[in-house]
């Protein structure tokens, strides 16, 4: 399992890069890296909802996250902002937000 976090002007880019299978249990030991909580999250990547939720408990704090869905574009998920409202789509083009890192 792999976490990357990559610094945007506006935002912070949380890829995740599992290889294999990843069990529940390992959640336990998972220490998700630091981010600015100032900046939108965005959490892209191929993991189980559970990984996700997981995340996004974690990252509670930051200003709000979103997910990256290649279909749709970057899906507000929690905000603690004016700027962003849960279900805003924002089409955020970033090469970092390709699943093959």
């Amino acid at each position: 399992m792999k976490l990357e976090v990559v610094e945007k002007k506006d935002c912070t880019i949380l890829r995740i890069k599992i290889s294999g299978n990843v069990a529940p249990e390992e959640l336990k030991k998972l220490s998700p890296p630091p981010v600015n909580p100032k900046k939108l999250l965005i959490l892209a990547g191929r993991a189980p909802i559970w990984f996700y939720s997981h995340l996004t408990h974690r990252y509670h704090p930051v200003v709000a996250i979103a997910t990256y869905d290649p279909r749709q574009g970057c899906v507000v998920i929690a905000s603690h902002s004016k700027r962003y409202s849960v279900g805003d789509v924002l089409d955020l083009r970033y090469e970092e937000l390709s699943p093959d890192f």
